[in-house]
């Protein structure tokens, strides 16, 4: 998945020079096991890796403002820590004009730029299923362990003008929602007008399929 993000951040931000990775190692030592993957593919990119151990606002803050001064892009790690200090984290990449990518929708959801990473709500409905194996008399040991299938990515088009990112239409294009968050000068509402009720119009929330992307985005403000 580290790779992944890597690669996603170099498509929205190609001029990156530098990718960190911030975590908090007390709270998500698991980190660590990742780092090789994500030195591998950032230099793959032609970008330096950087890891970055936060444990507060203000490291947070230093972290986001270095990268700002070296055309530098961030990736978050899934964290319990940077998951509590969301807001902290995006208010600061969107002030220093950081293009970050995120593990959780719920990070676009506060304003960040751009999430990539399993669909929590997917886990909890499959679950169900071995619920019900369990009370049916299933040993849960016996039962095999279930990987994520579905993987949700989700743009904030507001956010994208406010740091000055051009979003490639290929990114539009795969995207599983597209956040226009009070963000009046993008032509989503006219997208939601056409095509649900009158009531989605107030939605910051806009479904979108790859054909309403393509035929919307050369609409969208490139300055």
């Amino acid at each position: 998945m580290i790779g992944k993000w890597a690669q996603l951040l170099k498509e929205i931000a190609p001029l990156t020079k530098r990718i960190a990775v911030i975590f908090n190692p007390d709270t998500a030592p698991y980190t660590q096991r990742y780092l090789p993957a994500f030195e591998d593919a950032a230099r793959s990119l032609a970008a330096e890796p950087i890891t970055v151990p936060v444990r507060s606002d203000a490291e947070i803050e230093g972290a986001v403002a270095a990268l700002a001064q070296s055309k530098g892009g961030l990736i978050v790690m899934t964290d319990p820590f940077t998951a509590v200090h969301r807001k902290a984290v995006v208010s600061l990449t969107t002030r220093y004009r950081v293009p970050a990518v995120y593990p959780y929708r719920l990070f676009t959801a506060e304003g960040g730029l751009i999430s990539y990473g399993v669909d929590i709500p997917d886990l909890f409905r499959r679950s169900a299923s071995y619920v019900d194996r369990v009370l049916r008399g299933a040993k849960p040991g016996d039962l095999p362990v279930q990987e994520p299938t579905k993987f949700n990515l989700v743009i904030n088009l507001k956010t994208a003008q406010a740091i000055g990112v051009e979003l490639p239409r290929t990114i539009l294009a795969r995207a599983d929602e597209a956040r226009a968050d009070h963000a009046a000068s993008f032509p989503w509402e006219e997208l939601a007008a056409s095509r649900w009720c009158s009531d989605m119009r107030s939605s910051p929330v806009l479904p979108i399929s790859q054909a309403d992307v393509i035929k919307h985005a050369r609409e969208i403000p490139t300055n």
